[in-house]
């Protein structure tokens, strides 16, 4: 699925309600499915395990049989991005070229700030990752001691 093809299915402008992460009861490992619950609707990221590439759907597909649910939307790490509004999605490509994992920006509407967030597929299961906004421009001394810690 392509950017354009994601673009057309990712409710951007629509505010995060909930989040959900689905396990295999069996395995014990990260979450196999991400599931986004939006104003207007529900949106999937599912593993697949034969290639560790990621789909995105309007359930989840995920070829194991017995799911544990887990709401992780009041999580220290989550619940500050409850009530943001999704403004924009990007697709990650791996060096073989398959999709395995998608960013998404989450905007605050009254300081306009951004925090995204990057679920990349590896080993069947999702990993999630927080993304640091840091300034790109440091000064030489500043510049020293990142490159000494």
């Amino acid at each position: 699925m392509s950017n354009n093809e994601w673009a057309k299915v990712l409710p951007v402008h629509e505010v995060l309600r909930e989040l959900w992460f689905e396990y295999d009861e069996h395995l014990d490992r990260g979450p196999i499915v991400a599931h986004f619950r939006f104003d207007s609707l529900s949106v999937y990221v599912n593993v697949c395990p034969d290639d560790d590439t990621i789909e995105l759907a309007n359930e989840p597909k995920a070829p194991f049989t017995v799911f544990r649910k887990i709401n992780v939307s009041d999580s220290e790490y989550w619940k500050p991005l409850i009530g943001r509004v999704l403004s924009w999605t990007h697709v990650m490509i791996n060096n073989q070229g398959y999709q395995n994992g998608v960013s998404f920006g989450f905007a605050n509407e009254q300081t306009s700030e951004v925090s995204s967030v990057m679920l990349v597929a590896g080993c069947s299961t999702l990993s999630v990752y927080q993304v640091q906004n840091r300034s790109a421009r440091l000064n030489f001394g500043e510049r020293a001691l990142y490159e000494n810690q």
